[in-house]
């Protein structure tokens, strides 16, 4: 006879996927208003280095397989911080992701991409470079992109040395882009999250039934 229900279960479920996907909108549209809000009242227009050309698409994808390939060591690393990264992202995120279809993947990864980008390298970092320099506004905008994406502090490290290195992808061009970064971002969570949603689903079909069933 099935057990009856947790009074915690309605805590415990995870969202739908209309309302992950609406939460996911509202927090990255958030960062594009706060970006355009900051950026006009520290006078920095977060468009201003985004300009598109074929060339710079080519880049930001060559630029993601290394952040790919750190992605794919660390995650199969059974060290215990890199394991308790990936609990928490079995635990937190791929619920959720397994939920979507492929076009709502393509979305969220463009979004992440995009807003993250014009904030933190289209608008906080032109203005700290034009206060402390390029290399100190790298730093800074870095460490305050990891504290946002604070998990654990193996994850902020990590995000940490991601923004950088984003930050440094917009420079590998003629002319500084901001679609490279923007690519980049992009493509990276797209890859991570079929991952994600592939690991996941291999560990449900792995999954004994209950007992109850």
């Amino acid at each position: 006879m099935p057990e009856p229900p947790d009074a915690n279960d309605d805590l415990q479920t995870p969202l739908d996927r209309s309302d992950f996907l609406n939460l996911a909108g509202l927090c990255e549209g958030g960062l594009v208003v706060i970006a355009f809000a900051v950026g006009w009242f520290v006078h920095v227009n977060p468009v201003q280095q985004l300009y598109f050309d074929w060339w710079s698409v080519l880049v930001g994808v060559l630029a993601t397989l290394p952040m790919l390939i750190l992605f794919a060591v660390l995650y199969w690393t059974d060290l215990p911080p890199f394991r308790r990264i990936r609990e928490l992202l079995s635990e937190m995120l791929s619920p959720l992701l397994a939920q979507c279809r492929w076009f709502d993947i393509v979305l969220l990864a463009f979004m992440a991409g995009l807003c993250e980008e014009l904030l933190f390298r289209g608008t906080l970092q032109i203005w700290a470079s034009a206060h402390w320099g390029l290399p100190s506004a790298i730093v800074v905008v870095s460490i305050v992109f990891g504290l946002v994406h604070f998990v654990t502090p193996t994850y902020f490290i990590l995000a940490t040395a991601v923004a950088a290195y984003l930050s440094g992808t917009m420079f590998l061009v003629d002319r500084p882009n901001l679609l490279i970064p923007i690519t980049t971002h992009a493509l990276y969570d797209y890859v991570g999250f079929l991952i994600l949603i592939a690991e996941y689903r291999k560990s449900q079909r792995q999954s004994p039934l209950p007992l109850n069933q």
